[in-house]
């Protein structure tokens, strides 16, 4: 019985050790990047990024070099992971979006050089745009436009809920019928980007943004950010939908 008690307190400790312990750390020593089988090899890299987010940053940086280093030797694969990188750790929908992480990757990507020309502009502005807006950080909007084509500047005085909108994106209509009643506190106001006219959803004040590469990426829409009475974001990018 006694043995019993032991083996069942044993256990209980490998269980609060396991859990206090990165499972991050050393995965590209035990998972080999290879994208011969490409549907294999992206749940290799997703199961990577669970744990990842999960785990003290310091480790998931080290494994993230890790990662890169292995895939030095194969150009093609190096192209895919980093896209991978994208997917996971900056794009709006993935449970797995962590900034730090993916400014992290990227400045690892980028300064290997290997990702160069259309690919690496685009992940720049990627990296600026996940460092702008961040919760505590000031806001930071867009040049904004009436729809008589007026500059507009915004001076919050009171909490806003920004939405993101693409004129073209018939999701964007239904997240702002969605969103108008959503903190009644806040004005809410509508940045489109896109040509055509301004929705006709009613609760929200409609501007026009103009040059947003670095502050937010429209092809993401919708998703809205808060920032409180002095300007300071309380709730970052945030999917509707």
């Amino acid at each position: 019985m006694r043995l019993r008690i032991l083996a069942v307190a044993m256990m209980a400790v490998c269980v609060a050790v396991s859990c206090n312990t990165s499972l991050v750390k050393g995965y590209w020593k035990h998972h080999t990047p290879d994208i011969t089988d490409i549907r294999a090899a992206e749940d290799e890299f997703a199961k990577f990024a669970e744990l990842a987010v999960a785990a003290p940053e310091q480790d998931a940086k080290e494994e993230i070099d890790h990662l890169f280093d292995l895939l030095k030797a194969d150009e093609v694969a190096y192209y895919v992971y980093s896209e991978w990188v994208v997917k996971a750790f900056y794009s709006y929908s993935s449970p797995c979006r962590n900034c730090p992480l993916f400014v992290y990757s990227m400045t690892r990507i980028l300064g290997d050089g290997i990702v160069d020309g259309y690919d690496a502009e685009l992940y720049s502005r990627f990296v600026t745009a996940c460092q702008t807006n961040h919760i505590g950080n000031k806001l930071v909007l867009p040049p904004l436009s009436d729809r008589l084509g007026n500059s507009v500047s915004i001076d919050p005085g009171q909490p806003i809920l920004f939405m993101v909108v693409d004129l073209s994106c018939s999701s964007c209509i239904k997240a702002l019928e969605k969103m108008a009643c959503v903190r009644p506190d806040a004005r809410h106001i509508a940045l489109c980007s896109g040509t055509g006219l301004f929705p006709k959803v009613g609760g929200w004040e409609y501007l026009r943004s103009h040059e947003t590469e670095g502050i937010y990426d429209v092809s993401a829409a919708p998703f809205y950010f808060i920032a409180n009475a002095d300007g300071i974001i309380e709730e970052t990018y945030t999917r509707t939908i």
